[in-house]
C-alpha cells in the first residue's frame, strides 16, 4: 500500500491513514496513535478508545476456580460484570475475593439469585507508577515482618491487590507492545515473590542462624534490583549483582533446610529475573 507524502505548512508533510483500518480500531480525529520510529520505517500502533467491557457469568459453573475466573475478568479490563447463581454460599465467596485481592469492584446490586459487580474506580494514567512502587517497599515490609516475627498476612493481600491493579492496567494498553508486556511479566514476578515470602512466615519461628543469614541475603539482593530497576542507567550498577550469582548454589549446598531452601532459592530466581526483565527494557528504550 503506498501513500503520498502532503504538504502542510512550512515544514511538515502528512500522509492519510487506510479508513478500513481507522474504523476497525474506532479512530476518529483528534484520537491518539503511537509513532515509533524503527529505522527506516515508522510504525503508527492504534491507542484502542477504552470502552465498557461487560461480562455474563453463572457463578455455579465456576465455582471450583471462582476465583481464578474473576481475577481473570479483572486482569483483562472488565468493567461490568452480571453474575447469577443457585447457591447463595457463592456470592458470599466473591464478596470475600473482591475485598482480598481487588482494587476497584465493588458489588453495587445483589438480589437472590443475581448480583452485578462493578468497576467504580478506573485506573488514572498517574496511579500506575505510584501502585508499581508500592509494591517493591510492600516485598521490603514482608522481609522485615519474617525478620521482626511479625505477621504479614495483609501485607501478602496489599501485594496481592497491588499486582491485579497494575495487571489491569497493563492489559488495557497491549498495545504498546513488548515494553508493556515486560513489565507485566515483572508484575507476575512480584506477586510470586509475595507468595514465597508469606510460606517463609509459616516457618519463621524455626529458622536456624544459617537460614536467617540466607533470609538477609536475600533481602539485600531484592533491594538491589529495586535499585537498578528504578535508575535510569541501570547497566552501570548491574554489576554489583554478579555477587549474587552463585547464592543459589551456595544456598543448596548449605545446612539448611530442604523447604527453606526451596522458598528463597525461588526468591533468588525471581529477583534475577526483574533483573532481567529491567535490562531488556533498557535495551527497547534506545
Amino acid at each position: 500500500m503506498k501513500r503520498k507524502l502532503v504538504k502542510q505548512g512550512n515544514n511538515a508533510l502528512t500522509v492519510t491513514l487506510p479508513k478500513k483500518w481507522l474504523d476497525k480500531y474506532n479512530l476518529k480525529a483528534g484520537n491518539e496513535v503511537f509513532i515509533k520510529e524503527h529505522e527506516p520505517e515508522i510504525i503508527i500502533t492504534a491507542k484502542p478508545v477504552d470502552k465498557e467491557k461487560k461480562e455474563t457469568i453463572y457463578l455455579d459453573k465456576y465455582k471450583n476456580i471462582l476465583q481464578k475466573y474473576i481475577h481473570s475478568l479483572y486482569r483483562q479490563g472488565v468493567t461490568e460484570i452480571e453474575i447469577t447463581y443457585s447457591d447463595p454460599q457463592l456470592i458470599n465467596q466473591v464478596h470475600k475475593i473482591i475485598s482480598k485481592n481487588i482494587i476497584g469492584y465493588e458489588i453495587i446490586e445483589q438480589h437472590k439469585n443475581k448480583a452485578i459487580i462493578k468497576s467504580v474506580a478506573e485506573i488514572k494514567e498517574g496511579n500506575y507508577d505510584i501502585m508499581f512502587r508500592r509494591i517493591f517497599r510492600i516485598n521490603n515490609s514482608m522481609f522485615e515482618s519474617i525478620e521482626n516475627q511479625e505477621s504479614l498476612e495483609s501485607l501478602e493481600k496489599t501485594n496481592n491487590k497491588l499486582c491485579n491493579y497494575c495487571r489491569r492496567y497493563i492489559s488495557k494498553r497491549l498495545y504498546e507492545g513488548q515494553t508493556a508486556l515486560l513489565n507485566y511479566l515483572v508484575i507476575e514476578t512480584q506477586e510470586r515473590i509475595g507468595d514465597e515470602l508469606l510460606f517463609l512466615k509459616k516457618l519463621s519461628n524455626k529458622f536456624s542462624s544459617t537460614e536467617i543469614n540466607y533470609l538477609k541475603i536475600a533481602k539485600e539482593f531484592y533491594e538491589l534490583s529495586q535499585k537498578i530497576y528504578f535508575n535510569d542507567n541501570p547497566h552501570e550498577i548491574s554489576n554489583e549483582a554478579i555477587k549474587y550469582n552463585d547464592m543459589i548454589d551456595k544456598l543448596l549446598k548449605s545446612d539448611c533446610s530442604d523447604v527453606i531452601k526451596h522458598y528463597l532459592s525461588n526468591i533468588f530466581h525471581h529477583t534475577g529475573q526483574i533483573l532481567s526483565y529491567r535490562l531488556q527494557l533498557m535495551f527497547l528504550d534506545k
